[in-house]
């Protein structure tokens, strides 16, 4: 018997890094004379290391499709009032408002395999709204700017929807140390690029992921423009937790000064840390000088 769409789609939305699934998938879709088979073979090509050549043929049938199908590609998307990537015949990518994810984000992922997505204006209601809409679990990146409290970032904490983000960017929010506290004290927490810019974070927030058995699994660290001075540097450098952290930021907070500038003159850090972001501090002319001589081009100042 030949196999019906939705099982061949359920496989596709269950296992989206899985590209046999996906041209499975095609063929059937193909056999259905739907344009969308050809778009993810297309896709999926695009998506290998190819040679120029053959890339060029790739785009143009990629743009013929586009041109004659894009509004029945992005459909789910364009329901839901948010803004769709294709990338490998399904949209992976979307941008928009909380709000509007809130309300329509279950039936997008539904039908396709959101992996990322960047929300606009987001409060502890539309947050809240999400998680019990169970919209967050199938995302490996997620974005969140607007008004989120402590509160908001408690609940997301406690949620098992937390467990599948690997990139967790929350700046420009109102997030202060409880939500920190929170947030890397959680058991489903396994984020490895964390950005809390923007925030109300002091040196307890700091403190809090210092110490955190869960931010072992941190290889970024953003805290720039909070409220963190050298003691918060202290803690982070003094961390027996992050081991495995290759880029920190903390620009902005120039609080830090000349104390926590001064605690980055380690042979050992420069050794370990990829990217240090320490711009716009009240770093004095030497010290910068002689940070800049022993990191290299690893440190913005």
């Amino acid at each position: 018997m030949q196999p019906t769409s939705e099982p061949l789609r359920g496989q596709v939305l269950a296992n989206p890094s899985d590209d046999h699934v996906r041209l499975a998938y095609a063929d059937w879709l193909i056999s259905q004379d739907d344009p969308r088979g050809e778009l993810i073979k297309v896709q999926v090509e695009l998506a290998q290391r190819i040679n120029p050549a053959r890339r060029k043929r790739f785009s143009e049938i990629e743009k013929r499709l586009f041109n004659t199908n894009s509004a029945a590609f992005t459909a789910a998307a364009q329901t839901t009032n948010m803004n769709g990537r294709l990338r490998r015949g399904f949209i992976d990518v979307i941008k928009g408002l909380a709000s509007d994810f809130a309300a329509g984000g279950a039936a997008l992922v539904a039908v396709e395999p959101i992996e990322r997505a960047t929300l606009s204006e987001a409060t502890d209601e539309t947050l809240d709204a999400m998680i019990a809409a169970g919209t967050l679990g199938r995302l490996r990146s997620l974005t969140l700017n607007g008004s989120i409290t402590d509160r908001g970032i408690a609940a997301f904490a406690q949620s098992d929807q937390l467990a599948s983000i690997r990139i967790l960017r929350l700046s420009k929010n109102q997030i202060g140390d409880a939500g920190v506290a929170a947030l890397v004290g959680s058991a489903h927490f396994a984020v490895r690029s964390l950005s809390l810019n923007d925030n109300r974070i002091s040196n307890t927030g700091v403190a809090s992921i210092a110490v955190s058995k869960a931010a072992r699994s941190l290889k970024k660290l953003f805290i720039a423009r909070n409220n963190i001075d050298s003691d918060g540097v202290a803690a982070l450098l003094g961390s027996t937790q992050l081991h495995a952290l290759r880029e920190l930021g903390l620009s902005g907070n120039r609080e830090i000064g000349e104390a926590g500038c001064r605690q980055f003159l380690d042979p050992t850090l420069s050794g370990r840390l990829a990217h240090l972001y320490l711009e716009s501090m009240n770093c004095p002319a030497p010290l910068r000088t002689e940070l800049k001589e022993l990191w290299g081009n690893h440190i913005h100042l």
